[in-house]
């Protein structure tokens, strides 16, 4: 049969679903975003055009895009490589094209210093940037009030917003699960006020000047275009923002466990550690016997 079907093209996209078919506990999907970069870019590949150059691009692009570490990109690399050795033990292909292709964690930089925007550094941020970007604003607005990440809520659609129930569907999450995130007062206003203005024009709610998808190329360009124009104590990136969020939630006597739902994070024991550090300066005093 082998034989017989080595004659006919073999798309990488067909073998995948072969592989999972015959491996239901395979690791390949463990990292489901990753999983998914990969059959979009590579499933329409013949498996034999697949090499050591054309992986090292892909992992390249999905670090350039993401922000992720070597040692996130090895952990990719793990699941992705029992996908590979599957097809070299079904005679598929002769050997594994990721051999050889490594990421040296010893060479990563240094984690950057988590950066907190207080909520008047927020508020000033936002006024200064409504005014620089009219385009970035309300993707900035709603990445601040949020807590989203980056990549979350940069393909919202409109039809992914219930104005009824006050929630946004997010469905590009980093662990491949919906989610259901509040919205409430402003930031509903906020949505509602900008669909009357753009509902007609695209189904994405954050679009740039050619009523085109916000592009994450153009988000990051532009935060820097305006950092150089406002420099601030603090430089802030997107995920800074997220972070600000969650400290500013704590300090309004938010919870834990809605802290965890509102960010998204698969246990509580991820968001402790993420945030559970507070300073006691940073947390309003409160006499347990009142």
């Amino acid at each position: 049969m082998r034989e017989e079907n080595s004659l006919i093209t073999q798309y990488v996209g067909n073998l995948l679903r072969e592989h999972l078919s015959k491996c239901p506990d395979s690791k390949i999907t463990v990292r489901r975003n990753c999983f998914v970069s990969f059959c979009n870019h590579f499933g329409k590949f013949d498996i034999h055009q697949l090499n050591k150059e054309a992986l090292e691009n892909w992992f390249l692009k999905i670090k350039r895009e993401n922000g992720y570490t070597n040692r996130s990109l090895n952990a990719t690399r793990a699941g992705i490589n029992h996908f590979f050795k599957y097809l070299v033990s079904e005679s598929i292909i002769l050997r594994n094209p990721l051999d050889g292709v490594y990421f040296d964690e010893r060479r990563t930089p240094k984690k950057r210093q988590r950066v907190i925007l207080s909520p008047e550094e927020i508020k000033e941020m936002l006024e200064l940037m409504k005014e620089f970007s009219p385009v970035l604003y309300p993707y900035i607005f709603t990445l601040a009030h949020t807590g989203a990440r980056l990549a979350e809520i940069r393909k919202l659609k409109w039809d992914k917003i219930n104005f009824e129930s006050d929630h946004i569907y997010l469905m590009h999450t980093k662990n491949g699960k919906e989610r259901r995130l509040p919205i409430r007062n402003g930031v509903k206003e906020f949505l509602q006020e900008l669909k009357q203005e753009r509902a007609n024009i695209s189904d994405y709610v954050f679009i740039n000047q050619w009523n085109k998808l916000l592009s994450a190329g153009q988000i990051l360009d532009t935060i820097v275009a305006f950092q150089k124009k406002h420099p601030m104590q603090k430089r802030w990136r997107c995920h800074d923002l997220r972070h600000s969020f969650a400290h500013n939630f704590l300090k309004k006597k938010g919870e834990m466990y809605a802290l965890q739902a509102i960010l998204g994070h698969s246990s509580i024991k991820m968001t402790i550690d993420l945030y559970g550090q507070m300073k006691a300066c940073d947390v309003e005093m409160i006499n347990p016997y009142e």
